[in-house]
């Protein structure tokens, strides 16, 4: 055996001394156990963690623990020990211990024989906390049975992609949806279950959105079932993201709208073959009252005039409204007409202004616009259709005020000016940014690979009646009118923002507000240059 003290340059060192230094310090219990299971030795952990004092445990033989050892634990310490002593590897095994106030605790405890000469005298353990670790174990248990729970009584198709997009998880329920097997699809990308011109569409879009680590917010797309049959699903997905910020991939869901999309075409060519049957009688009827009107089929007294009047003005909303379904069901359908043309923007917008003068001078409303200080290269737009969106913009906007100003302005911005106007109204809360990947991933898909450097940007700022906080992530949507405009304007389709949204991002553009109510409101548009 060697010396217990050795002498070195910097003095003598009490390897005795050092030992109990570290068998003291140590974060973990450590006992010496001899030969006939009694504790030879104890650390002072064991106080920390389970109350006792090292006197009231050495001595003692590990079978008479019993206040310490929960009673289970017992026999499998004996078991462990026995092993031991018999020169038997022992694997790292789990107990309980009850502590001193009647707690339980979770442990895990590593041991191994004493030798000496080859000859076992006793058992070295350490006994290590894990609490925690089994905490977060059933913490984590519990959450994958929710999940699982979910995923068994969810009628939707639940899954995960790893950073490469191929499939690692796959509930049930894809083969009610896409008829495969979900051992079938692990592996696979979801743009293997499409056809080629699709997954070409769908996977620009997902591009884009990865490249942010974005979620995916009702994305549509077509699949194709293992059987050959086409099925609509709206996906939604939320990025994985490591403890770096690194993405590691996606996790989402998956839900059949075949049916639901079926339906909304029925009811789109329903509009569409209603609208047309409507619109020839209704021209008919206008070309009539203005006949009667001209007073070439005899003279009209003042109440006649003001009956037909009223008539000839009914006429005209119904025709806009036909004209409105017409247009929304051409979006709906991608069959939305563009004949674009490179023009100037800013002789659009001053020919539209001046059609709004008087109207906005008997509502008592002056209209200002402020031209670009040097004329703007020219855009390529449809000009009828740039026009309707200016259009319903200024009619907007004299409507919904009682007084005050509206403010039009034009101007030249590269591309990053407008992400981040847009990105502050997201910051604002004026624009659901969630929502932007279905809605606006052309744009979106545009301005990152910057196609356009620049952009016209037009902006409309009122001094109304405003937009109530709690609907503003409707305001692009079909039919949707303001609870507060209604009060003042019965009359209207809640149409003409989703049809101006559609024409812009159909030119390659966006379109986004900003309200307050009782102050105001702002549109702005973009178009590239």
């Amino acid at each position: 055996m060697p010396k217990t003290n050795t002498k070195t340059k910097e003095g003598l060192f009490d390897k005795t001394q050092i030992y109990h230094q570290i068998f003291n310090q140590a974060d973990d219990i450590i006992l010496l156990i001899d030969r006939k299971g009694r504790i030879f030795d104890i650390n002072n952990k064991i106080k920390e963690l389970s109350g006792y004092k090292r006197e009231d445990l050495v001595g003692k033989k590990l079978t008479s623990l019993k206040g310490i050892l929960a009673k289970e634990s017992i026999p499998i310490v004996a078991k462990n020990f026995i092993k031991r002593m018999a020169g038997r590897k022992v694997e790292p095994y789990e107990i309980i211990l009850n502590k001193k106030n009647g707690e339980k605790v979770w442990v895990e405890i590593m041991a191994s024989a004493i030798r000496k000469k080859d000859k076992i005298i006793g058992d070295l353990a350490i006994v290590r906390d894990i609490s925690e670790r089994k905490r977060a174990q059933a913490k984590l248990l519990k959450s994958e049975r929710r999940f699982r729970d979910i995923a068994l009584s969810s009628a939707d198709f639940i899954w995960e992609l790893d950073v490469k997009g191929r499939y690692v998880y796959a509930s049930g329920n894809v083969e009610k949806i896409l008829g495969y097997r979900p051992e079938e699809i692990i592996g696979m990308t979801p743009f293997d279950l499409m056809t080629d011109k699709e997954a070409k569409k769908i996977k620009k879009v997902f591009r884009g959105i990865v490249k942010e680590k974005k979620i995916i917010n009702d994305l549509k797309n077509w699949n194709i079932t293992k059987s050959g049959k086409k099925v609509y699903l709206l996906t939604n997905g939320v990025p994985i993201i490591d403890h770096k910020g690194d993405l590691q991939g996606y996790r989402g869901v998956d839900k059949d709208i075949t049916r639901v999309e079926e339906i909304d075409r029925m009811k789109s060519e329903f509009v569409t073959v209603a609208s047309h049957q409507m619109r020839t009688p209704l021209t008919s009827i206008k070309w009539f009252l203005e006949i009667l009107l001209s007073g070439k089929d005899g003279q009209l007294n003042a109440k006649q005039k003001k009956m037909l009047g009223q008539a000839v003005e009914s006429n005209e909303r119904m025709i806009k409204l036909i004209n409105n379904l017409l247009n929304v069901s051409r979006i709906e359908s991608g069959r939305i007409r563009m004949s674009p043309v490179r023009t100037q923007l800013e002789d659009i917008v001053k020919s539209t202004i001046v059609k709004y003068f008087s109207w906005a001078k008997s509502s008592n409303i002056k209209i200002k616009f402020n031209k670009p200080k040097k004329r703007l290269p020219k855009v390529r737009v449809d000009v009828e259709q740039t026009r309707q969106v200016i259009q319903n913009l200024i009619s907007n906007a004299i409507k919904y005020s009682v007084k005050g100003n509206i403010t039009i302005s034009l101007r030249k911005v590269p591309s990053t000016v407008v992400e981040r106007l847009r990105i502050a109204a997201v910051k604002k809360g004026f624009i659901d940014y969630s929502r932007l990947e279905g809605e606006v991933a052309k744009v979106s898909e545009i301005m990152a690979k910057k196609e356009y450097k620049n952009f016209a940007l037009f902006s409309i700022k009122d001094q109304g009646v405003g937009i109530p906080k709690y609907q503003q992530k409707r305001v692009f949507q079909k039919f949707y009118r303001g609870d507060n405009v209604i009060k003042m304007q019965t009359e209207g389709s809640g149409l003409g923002l989703y049809i101006c949204k559609a024409i812009v991002e159909s030119l390659g553009g966006s379109i986004w507000f900003e309200s307050n109510p009782d102050k105001g409101t702002a549109f702005y548009f973009t178009v590239p240059i």
